[in-house]
């Protein structure tokens, strides 16, 4: 699990913050660069200390797929197809037409409709499927659910949706894989090259507005490709959410509502709605730490990277919640590898557990928490179900 967890903040800010230092250009004085490195490498301790105190297993099996388990594939599909269909639907009313959709008009219709506000719960266990697909050489459901996948986004716009995809076909790589040779690193290397970019095309493609307006601005792929590589070797985009975080660094924390741990007060109470709470339940940080970044914009978000959010939530103390999340990532992997006993939820775990996981180290820990965690429990009662409803056929 740690992979995906590392693996975002090595892209997002290990390889960006070291290449400063090669190429010796600052965009803040060298005392905020040296304070973001020792925070960040005290927090890389305690988090190795933390998941040291769990107890390590071998890697994923996939011999302890049973075959008979096969047919739960076509329910999750299913399941996936209901999901995206409604989502389609929804949108589709409320727009007059699907081409008119957007990112702004997605977020729109989230806050009106009570279903959008769960989809994402459901979203991230029903996708997870994907990976069963492959496992189980189903081909023609891989096409489907590839092509759902890639649907949703497009409607949607939002680029963490199409975690899924790639991280189902990374697993496949590591569960076949006997042995790791060059080929292998060059295969994740790849994958890695093709998540990165679809992930800035999807964010281009999302600052056209609506699939109208993309479609007839005429754009060649050549100019979209362009615009796209431009982003990414110069920084802008997700590679750029660090620079928030030098940003509170620079300022040490002088905002409303920072240094008081609201993200982690707001996880301890997700039980209780913040409409609902009388002011016990902070709001959401994600727009607080928007609008120190750029103020005047309502319910402008963002995500300063899992460090950045850290430290904005306790100062420098907030290196100490490196033993939170290595004690939480340890948890989890003990409580996947338990649960692939139970055939095929480990493997969707896998799936669900990993997306969210890019989602906390990108800097948007709330939601990532709280996807993974219902995700967790939604994924549960559907096996519960599953579980009751073959007892009574047998």
């Amino acid at each position: 699990m740690s992979i995906f967890l590392w693996g975002t903040l090595f892209v997002m800010f290990s390889i960006p913050h070291l290449l400063m230092f090669f190429v010796g250009s600052f965009e803040y004085p060298s005392w905020v660069i040296d304070k973001v490195s020792i925070f960040v490498v005290l927090f890389c301790i305690f988090y190795m200390v933390g998941i040291k105190l769990i107890p390590w297993n071998n890697r994923p099996n996939i011999s302890l797929l049973v075959p008979e388990n096969k047919s739960y594939i076509t329910t999750f599909v299913f399941l996936l197809f209901v999901l995206i269909f409604v989502r389609t639907l929804v949108l589709y009313r409320a727009t007059g037409s699907l081409l008119n959709t957007s990112w702004a008009e997605n977020r729109n219709v989230s806050d009106e409709v009570f279903f959008m506000k769960l989809y994402a719960y459901f979203y991230y266990v029903f996708s997870s499927v994907l990976l069963l697909c492959f496992l189980y050489r189903t081909h023609l459901k891989i096409v489907v659910v590839i092509a759902l996948l890639v649907f949703g986004v497009i409607l949607s716009r939002n680029r963490m949706e199409i975690l899924p995809l790639f991280i189902s076909i990374y697993w496949f790589y590591i569960l076949k894989e006997n042995k790791f040779g060059g080929l292998f690193f060059i295969k994740c290397l790849l994958l890695l090259v093709c998540a990165v970019y679809s992930i800035f095309a999807l964010l281009i493609f999302r600052y056209y507005g609506s699939i109208d307006m993309f479609l007839s601005s005429d754009i060649k792929w050549g100019d979209f490709n362009e615009v796209v590589t431009n982003m990414l070797f110069e920084g802008d985009g997700e590679l750029a959410l660090r620079k928030v975080f030098y940003y509170f660094v620079y300022h040490d924390n002088d905002f409303g509502g920072f240094g008081e741990g609201h993200t982690y007060f707001r996880i301890l109470l997700w039980f209780l709605p913040t409409s609902l709470s009388f002011g016990i339940k902070p709001d959401d940080f994600a727009i607080t730490m928007g609008q120190a970044w750029i103020p005047g914009i309502a319910n402008f978000s963002v995500h300063p990277t899992l460090f950045g959010d850290c430290y904005a939530n306790f100062g420098m103390c907030g290196c100490f919640l490196g033993l939170f999340w290595g004690i939480f990532i340890g948890v989890l992997d003990s409580y996947i590898r338990k649960a692939m006993y139970n055939n095929i939820k480990g493997f969707l775990l896998l799936i669900l557990v990993s997306s969210n996981l890019v989602t906390i180290a990108r800097g948007s820990v709330y939601n990532g928490f709280m996807c993974l965690f219902v995700g967790v429990i939604i994924l549960n009662i559907i096996f519960k179900f599953l579980s009751f409803h073959k007892s009574l056929d047998s």
